[in-house]
């Protein structure tokens, strides 16, 4: 590149000339023909017409393989030949100068006309069809299921996420064949055997393998929730489920209202928590006094010290009453006799 002066240059065989446009005045440099700049108007400024005309020039113009390789030749060694590695101080002044900017209504209108009628990225019916065939069958490998549980252990999907599969599964089941096939699944044999021996297991309290007991741990892990979350979920199932007393727990009610009418309530649907624990009975007389009634069944093994100390730490005192006691009634009056009064 040859200078000319601090106003013209010459590149090859063409010599350019700083020009200002004069409908918004940015300067450019302009190819001179016979002494003077070709074009005083920049291309943004210009007519629709000569737009269209510089464009049909430029239709079918392919560069030549020989004035290719000068061009490269003489962008090696230049500072931003390659991928260009921004600095993190230039990286945060472009993320800056990204914030707040938003398209205008304008704008997005004419980008609005410009994609109508264009699908990116959509698959045709036939596509979709060839892709519904090829996995019909197909199933992941071990090593794949165990591959892809790993990497999404601790993850949390965002909202987006959750909604965008909440919207795709309602569309696919709209799908008459996706129904049927689903269902079929939920309610074939296996299923059903699966699901009566968890129920068998459950009510005869056989405990769950050690590997099920890993897999259920692996999928929980990083996943850590608050007490109150705790209580929420708790409150919102009773509730759903319409929490009562049962037949053990009316019966040991109605020993405390003969004995101590209006003195006794009934808190063991959830209307009352402490320290994630659901007392059965607490004291409304002014005192903080609370009776549990442990079932025969569903409270072996437990020690009932442990829920006298937790309720302990906030004030109250605690009475435990077995299942097996209400046969007594007597000796049982007497216990909460000297637990009110002593």
């Amino acid at each position: 590149m040859k200078q000319v002066s601090t106003q013209e240059k010459t590149v090859g065989r063409n010599c350019y000339r700083w020009v200002a446009c004069p409908m918004c005045g940015n300067h450019r440099w302009v190819r001179l023909e016979h002494g003077e700049p070709r074009s005083l108007t920049c291309r943004k400024c210009c007519s629709s017409e000569t737009r269209a005309k510089m464009s049909a020039s430029r239709l079918g113009h392919l560069t030549s393989q020989e004035t290719r390789d000068k061009i490269r030749a003489t962008k090696i060694g230049h500072p931003y030949w390659g991928p260009q590695q921004h600095t993190q101080e230039t990286k945060q002044l472009l993320s800056k100068m990204k914030l707040g900017r938003h398209l205008s209504a304008e704008t997005k209108e004419k980008l609005r006309h410009i994609n109508l009628g264009k699908k990116y990225g959509v698959r045709s019916d036939v596509v979709r069809e060839a892709i519904r065939q090829a996995r019909l069958g197909s199933k992941a490998s071990a090593e794949t299921i165990v591959k892809l549980r790993l990497s999404h252990l601790g993850k949390k999907p965002s909202e987006k996420s959750v909604r965008l599969s909440g919207e795709r599964l309602c569309t696919m089941w709209q799908d008459p064949e996706y129904c049927q096939r689903t269902l079929a699944r939920l309610h074939s044999p296996e299923s059903k055997h699966k699901a009566t021996q968890a129920t068998k297991a459950m009510r005869t309290g056989v405990s769950r393998a050690g590997s099920t007991k890993a897999k259920i741990s692996a999928s929980l892990m990083g996943h850590t929730f608050s007490e109150a979350t705790r209580e929420k979920w708790m409150k919102s199932m009773q509730k759903a489920l319409h929490m009562q007393p049962n037949q053990a727990e009316r019966k040991l009610f109605s020993v405390l209202d003969e004995s101590y009418h209006d003195q006794w309530a009934f808190v063991g649907d959830w209307s009352m928590v402490i320290a994630g624990k659901n007392p059965d009975f607490v004291n409304v007389n002014g005192r903080k006094l609370i009776i549990e009634l442990f079932g025969d069944y569903w409270h072996r093994g437990q020690n009932p010290q442990d829920r006298i100390d937790t309720f302990a730490l906030f004030g109250f005192s605690t009475l435990v009453i077995w299942e097996s006691e209400l046969k007594n009634t007597l000796a049982m009056s007497e216990r909460i006799r000297e637990f009110v009064e002593g």
